[in-house]
């Protein structure tokens, strides 16, 4: 006996008991987790639809439980809902815009675009904010695949688990709002608009005093991170200071380079590379059919209204020939901060420009997106929006 006045099996008896109890504890939940996983396999949502789909209940496929009246549900694309999940994901692959611009731009028009409603409607703002667009646009479940353990439920207070962690369908299980390659899309431009806004002019913040032309544009080719701009003794650098510890090994405590000595190299480019009018140039050989149907027929509208203005032009003012100018097309070279600054962010931001300082080299890489495809899909849209508008 020991002096506490406890017995040796007294002591064993304690722990083989508590050994028994975190066995039945483990096992129910790996029972638990089983269950939740073959669940998901089959296509069973579980909690609140996202937003764009309707709960659709779906009989138990357990006899006994289905004779108790419980059931399950699947999910079934919102008629109202739905096409604004998919117009979301369109804009934020073709216009990359962030999650702030996205939000305003559906709140012009709520009743096209109604804002999403909380489980408890005393909760509901009325409007469309930041995290509820980034809810959506993070959301796989709009591919059409029924995804599980996107957010740990025991630990962690709700914290995102990591993609890995996340239980798939092996197979789509309900009607997709977006594809699976356009999701992936959304998810690139989110790493790079991350804490950028679209704006242009000077930020809101009370501490703002200026703007930056290339504000969120600008990268450390050697850890990745976005360079922000600062402005000292009247010059304005843009300036890698990754936190303590963050940074990869050699990486100096802080980058900078000149925003004149960027935007003289970066004039040279655009110049040379788009705006050059002996530049190669390699249009798409095929496009999309419908594009050039729709474009054909507003053509022929827009020549039918046009030839008559012509012909009354031509009687009262004589076209005077001048050859000369087609052998002398502009060849100036882009002055980038003679440009407004929202013409300018909008020129950067449709060529999708994207500037890597390397620090070791002192050279700036250059890389610009022209996506003949996507103006292609926006001018389909527009067509058809402009027929029905007529």
């Amino acid at each position: 006996m020991r002096p506490d006045g406890k017995r040796a099996t007294q002591v064993l008896t304690r722990r083989v008991k508590q050994s028994v109890s975190e066995w039945y504890v483990l096992e129910l939940l790996e029972k638990s987790w089983g269950g939740l996983e073959a669940h998901t396999e089959q296509g069973y949502n579980v909690g609140k639809p996202p937003y764009g789909y309707v709960a659709a209940k779906m009989p138990h496929p357990v006899p006994a439980r289905r004779a108790e009246g419980a059931c399950k549900h699947r999910l079934r694309p919102d008629p109202v809902r739905g096409p604004v999940v998919t117009q979301l994901f369109a804009w934020r692959v073709a216009e990359r815009l962030g999650c702030k611009a996205l939000a305003e731009r559906l709140n012009e028009d709520l009743d096209r675009y109604p804002p999403p409603m909380p489980v408890d409607p005393t909760r509901a703002v009325g409007h469309w904010t930041q995290s509820s667009v980034r809810e959506i646009l993070t959301n796989p479940k709009h591919t059409g695949y029924m995804v599980w353990n996107r957010r740990a439920t025991t630990s962690g207070r709700g914290r995102a688990n990591p993609p890995e962690a996340w239980v798939w369908s092996s197979e789509p299980t309900h009607e997709p709002l977006v594809t699976k390659d356009c999701f992936i899309e959304a998810q690139k431009v989110a790493a790079v608009r991350w804490s950028s806004r679209n704006a242009d002019g000077v930020s809101s913040h009370p501490n703002a005093k200026r703007t930056y032309s290339l504000r969120s544009f600008v990268f450390c080719a050697w850890c990745g991170r976005r360079m922000n701009g600062k402005a000292s003794r009247g010059t304005v650098y843009y300036v890698c200071s990754p936190p303590k510890g963050c940074a990869p090994e050699g990486h100096p405590n802080t980058i900078r380079v000149r925003e004149d000595l960027i935007i003289d190299e970066l004039s040279d480019f655009l110049t040379d590379n788009v705006f050059d009018p002996h530049r190669p140039r390699n249009p798409d050989p095929e496009p999309a059919e419908a594009v050039v149907r729709i474009r054909s027929t507003e053509l022929t509208g827009d020549r039918d209204l046009l030839v008559p203005q012509r012909a009354v032009v031509d009687q009262h003012q004589p076209v005077h020939p001048q050859p000369g100018l087609l052998a002398a097309p502009p060849s100036r070279r882009i002055e980038l901060l003679l440009v407004p600054d929202g013409h300018r962010r909008r020129l950067f931001e449709s060529l999708r420009m994207k500037i890597d300082f390397e620090w070791r080299t002192r050279t700036c890489h250059f890389q610009i997106t022209l996506t003949r495809a996507v103006e292609l899909r926006r001018e389909a849209t527009q067509g058809r929006s402009g027929r029905a508008g007529r």
